[in-house]
């Protein structure tokens, strides 16, 4: 059961709270889960639209960092 929980990315603390709880309760819990991540899901759609639409893409990324100046070797090549 717990795989299953999990399999559904149920947080381990509600996981618990089901485990401890009547069924009716349980039941109530997974209810809540399954509308929260439903309720989720448009939003996360987007973002996966957008995260896609610049794969492969790198110049369409903004710069990690800039840096002014030469070119300097910020780590030792020796311990």
């Amino acid at each position: 059961m717990l795989r299953r929980l999990r399999g559904i990315a149920m947080p381990l603390a509600v996981v618990e709270a089901g485990f401890g709880a009547e069924p009716d309760e349980a039941s109530g819990l997974l209810d809540e889960h399954v509308s929260k991540i439903v309720e989720e899901a448009p939003a996360a759609q987007q973002k996966a639209a957008a995260i896609k639409s610049v794969l492969g893409n790198v110049s369409a990324l903004p710069p990690i960092t800039a840096l002014k100046g030469p070119c300097r070797r910020m780590w030792s090549s020796r311990s």
